[in-house]
């Protein structure tokens, strides 16, 4: 009986260690797809902001060179894109910088402080982690926006003199930190499908 009892609890300390194990990969794994889809997500939008900077002329001027402002600068259209992007889905993206121009774009505690980091560490391309909001586990996924050349006619120099969007040059130059992307994604139906799991080895073991 006592050869039995021993037994029983050691087959049951290597299940347990086994159960542990396959959570810690599974869950490690649904932490992967989640960044490689923040990943695409965020580039899709970078790609969009980047043809729509490039084509401001053909959107502005006319087929007889008149010009007229149409509204379709890339801040403009990224923020669209975020407001139907989230009514479409459950995630979250939006464009943020520390001084933003719209309240819509204002960072939180999570952006602002990796945006510090972005500042700080030009070499630094992502920052991702787990966070709660509003009750809710959620994915955090940012990635920083240098400034690039057709970024400068709204954001360049002279400091304080009006773009053509009516707010103030903040006198960036080149590469300097423009702002950030910021997507955030809930983490129930990846924890749901770990937690299934988890039942499932329990029920068969």
């Amino acid at each position: 009986h006592r050869f039995m009892f021993f037994t029983t609890i050691v087959v049951v300390f290597i299940m347990l260690i086994n159960l542990a194990w396959d959570y810690h990969t599974t869950r490690a794994q649904a932490i992967l797809e989640m960044h490689e889809k923040a990943q695409v997500i965020t580039k899709q939008l970078i790609a969009t902001r980047e043809v729509i900077a490039k084509n401001q002329d053909k959107i502005n001027f006319d087929s007889q060179g008149n010009f007229e402002f149409k509204h379709l600068n890339p801040a403009k259209v990224g923020m669209e894109i975020g407001y139907i992007f989230g009514e479409l889905t459950d995630y979250s993206i939006k464009q943020t910088r520390i001084d933003s121009r719209s309240g819509y774009n204002a960072p939180d505690e999570f952006e602002k402080d990796s945006l510090l980091k972005f500042e700080q560490d030009p070499h630094l391309t992502e920052i991702w982690g787990e966070d709660v909001v509003d009750g809710e586990r959620v994915f955090r996924y940012m990635v920083p926006l240098r400034v690039k050349e057709e970024c400068l006619a709204c954001h360049g120099e002279p400091v304080g003199e009006r773009d053509i969007t009516g707010h103030l040059k903040e006198g960036y130059i080149l590469d300097d930190l423009g702002g950030a992307i910021s997507l955030i994604m809930p983490m129930d139906l990846f924890l749901q499908g770990i937690r299934a799991d988890v039942h499932r080895h329990l029920f068969f073991s």
